[in-house]
């Protein structure tokens, strides 16, 4: 029974560490909502691009790399609807080929990646500033790249919770 509670007690402190987390990001993106004056429009690229939501599954046969298509369902927890999770994935590929043969994919290219993935300009910069905000790709000098952002943040959470709350020894982490 004790052991029961301690459980549920590291799980609260989960879900109010989250609370606490998810309360002062809406609070930074009011503050910044706030900063802008009321007649100026605000544009959809020029979003606040510094965090997005992933959703987790408990079970193991559910694991990303359990499934036929990985990337796919990668982009299924980033994205609740079917053609954005392909769009994502078709620009994330567009990417990829276009650093592995030396010709990173330039922001200014825009209109040609609006016509490859057959969708609007505000969608567009709806789902790129998604994928930057999970850390899945960087722009740098008008670049678009791949990140490891995402990898390392996930890392370190799964670390932290295996250290932290669960109380085991880092090296015995199974990554």
């Amino acid at each position: 029974m004790i052991s029961l509670f301690i459980i549920l007690t590291k799980q609260l402190q989960l879900y109010f560490f989250v609370f606490v987390l998810l309360f002062r990001i809406s609070d930074k993106i009011k503050i910044n909502e706030n900063k802008q004056s009321k007649d100026t429009m605000s544009i959809i690229k020029n979003a606040p691009k510094t965090a997005t939501t992933i959703v987790i599954r408990s079970d193991s046969s559910a694991r990303v790399s359990n499934s036929r298509d990985p990337y796919y369902s990668l982009m299924r927890r980033l994205f609740q609807e079917d053609a954005t999770a392909v769009r994502g994935q078709k620009f994330l590929t567009l990417i990829e080929t276009r650093e592995k043969e030396g010709n990173p994919l330039r922001t200014n290219e825009w209109e040609m990646v609006l016509e490859y993935l057959n969708v609007g300009r505000a969608s567009f910069y709806s789902m790129r500033n998604k994928l930057t905000g999970a850390g899945l790709i960087a722009v740098k000098n008008q670049k678009y790249r791949l990140s490891g952002v995402f990898s390392k943040d996930l890392m370190d959470m799964a670390r932290w919770w295996w250290t932290a709350v669960l109380e085991n020894s880092d090296e015995s982490i199974d990554m």
